[in-house]
């Protein structure tokens, strides 16, 4: 029988998986498809190789790439996933970047979500990002807010390590309250992710004691 933490990791790797493959418009066929690993990684490096030092690419094309080398870590095998890991610092530095459009910081979230979708090695490196995704949370923009929520669900999901690193962060709860403080229901999502992450956390009273004294 699994332990209660055992049961939540379960519980949060069943809600991660159901929300990715719907925003990918996927289905449990992904899980069973026969893709050349070999291809796939010269893939990745390419657009990875074109973020880093191609300058003329348009905003465009960056979203684009940085999309695809989202989907193919998510799809591919371990050895896709630890070369999409190798894109991580850059899609955080254009994350942190305050010039970053909305567009493509969307595909920045969406990106580092299913890069680090059940992947110690790239969820050890994303926790790094924890300070910006905590700052998105907080944001008045709802989806960018909420898929800042679902993104660091991504990075903590089946890390205790991770969680331990997030619960540390100074404005979490704060950011997580005024989360849960909008009545607007996730529409389109697998699960609230604000409540998740209160729950996984330990963080229920913290919250209350914190919309209590506000």
């Amino acid at each position: 029988m699994l332990s209660v933490a055992g049961q939540i990791i379960s519980w949060l790797k069943k809600k991660v998986e159901t929300t990715t493959a719907h925003y990918l418009g996927l289905n449990q066929d992904l899980q069973n498809a026969e893709l050349d690993s070999d291809v796939i990684i010269r893939e990745i490096n390419y657009f990875s190789k074109n973020l880093m030092f191609n300058s003329s690419l348009t905003a465009e094309e960056k979203e684009l790439y940085i999309s695809k080398i989202g989907h193919m870590a998510y799809m591919g095998a371990p050895e896709v996933s630890r070369t999409a890991g190798t894109c991580l610092n850059e899609m955080m530095t254009l994350l942190k970047n305050k010039r970053t459009s909305e567009s493509l910081k969307e595909s920045l979230l969406m990106a580092i979500s299913e890069i680090c979708y059940l992947n110690r090695d790239n969820q050890s490196k994303a926790v790094a990002a924890f300070p910006t995704l905590v700052d998105i949370m907080g944001s008045e923009r709802i989806h960018m807010s909420r898929l800042a929520c679902y993104c660091i669900s991504c990075i903590v999901c089946n890390n205790f390590a991770a969680m331990q690193t997030l619960r540390d962060e100074p404005n979490l709860r704060k950011n997580l309250a005024g989360c849960l403080s909008v009545e607007v229901p996730w529409f389109g999502w697998s699960e609230n992710y604000a409540i998740l992450l209160v729950d996984i956390l330990g963080l229920s009273e913290d919250i209350s004691e914190l919309k209590f004294n506000n």
